[in-house]
């Protein structure tokens, strides 16, 4: 079952989502005189790093989803696409400048919402998922319907899980591909968490969610502005190079969840993908004649540059 909802169902709901909710994408281009924010992506594929290609490829077919430029907006086929909402993080020389762009454009609301998360006791930290396998399940539980939809997980039975002793949480071996979570607590309690991944110039959001007695305490918002703030002022060596920060698509859950994205400076975005493969396919490289090659590539619907440059040429396939 899982299966079929991950191959047929999800899809064909999602390209049904961004049609009905092409007026988001329609709003913010009469109101931004028809532009809008273009993000080459680079996903950081080289051939040193092979122990990354899973992380790599996962990412490249998820934006290979979304709208990518050039975009003909005559097309309406296009309307079926998502459209990516991304925080581009060149914008801003630092935090402060960041946070003042957020209470500009909430009239302050936001921010007060952190300023009363912190007067409540909450706090943020990086953790390891596993240690609070109980807690984040005890998350996804606590609401049926959220923004995003209706949470599958609060209708399965609930499984036997522990939270484990704390421990020290594990730097990523690679600094250009990692997956890292945070979480906010209150008296020691996981409340609320973000897990992101990292490819590249680029980080994107796995999942974000906070309990249903924590939504209206500022609690996500305080971790959505610490994770930003470790983002653009952090100096460690994880989140150098990192541009944008991707936070799922504009017509993804109700007007709120869209209209608090904008809020935090995530903005409705085409995505370039030239450089994703830039110099790692050979000048000749035909995708048509690839697959034509490598029939088992051709069966599993893959896309074939991404394959050869990830697996294929280590492989020592043919192109041509």
């Amino acid at each position: 079952m899982r299966k079929i909802w991950d191959t047929h169902l999800k899809p064909y709901l999602l390209r049904q989502d961004c049609f009905r909710r092409r007026s988001r994408l329609k709003s913010w281009l009469k109101t931004n005189d028809g532009t809008i924010q273009v993000c080459p992506i680079d996903l950081g594929l080289t051939e040193q790093e092979e122990e990354c290609a899973q992380a790599k490829a996962l990412t490249y077919l998820y934006f290979n989803d979304f709208k990518t430029t050039p975009a003909d907006w005559r097309d309406k086929e296009i309307y079926f696409r998502p459209t990516a909402t991304v925080l581009d993080l060149e914008r801003f020389s630092s935090f402060d400048e960041y946070a003042s762009a957020v209470s500009k454009s909430s009239r302050g609301n936001d921010n007060r919402s952190v300023k009363r998360a912190q007067r409540l006791g909450y706090e943020t930290r990086v953790i390891s998922p596993d240690t609070y396998q109980a807690s984040i399940d005890r998350i996804r539980r606590s609401k049926l319907i959220r923004t995003g939809g209706l949470m599958a997980d609060a209708l399965r039975p609930r499984a036997a899980l522990i939270d484990g002793d704390e421990r020290a949480v594990k730097v990523p071996s690679c600094t250009m591909h990692w997956s890292v979570s945070w979480g906010a607590f209150k008296e020691g309690q996981l409340l609320a968490y973000a897990s992101l991944m990292r490819c590249g110039n680029i980080v994107r959001t796995i999942d974000i969610m906070g309990h249903r007695d924590a939504l209206k305490s500022g609690a996500l918002k305080l971790l959505l502005f610490d994770i930003i703030r470790s983002l653009l002022e952090d100096e460690s060596a994880i989140f150098r190079g990192i541009r944008y920060f991707v936070y799922g698509a504009l017509e993804h859950g109700r007007d709120g969840l869209s209209a608090w994205k904008q809020r935090l400076q995530f903005n409705p975005s085409l995505l370039d993908m030239k450089l994703v493969f830039a110099d790692l396919l050979p000048a000749d490289f035909d995708e048509a004649s690839y697959l034509g090659l490598n029939p088992d590539v051709k069966s599993a619907k893959l896309d074939g540059r991404l394959h050869y440059a990830v697996w294929g040429k280590r492989e020592g396939r043919r192109y041509s």
